[in-house]
């Protein structure tokens, strides 16, 4: 169990490894993508697929 406080800092991963067709590529054929959010430059994106 963790156990937080005020001012306790959560830091997720941050990747710069591929750009979304690359990570489609990737995935298929074993995912289908059901949805990719994007900003509006691409630089950061968060996939949904589906098996």
């Amino acid at each position: 169990m963790f156990r937080f406080v005020a001012g306790d800092r959560i830091h997720t991963e941050n990747s710069y490894k591929y750009d979304v067709d690359e990570v489609l590529s990737l995935a298929a054929p074993a995912w289908t993508p059901l949805h990719v959010w994007c900003d509006p430059a691409e630089r950061f994106s968060v996939f949904l697929f589906g098996g």
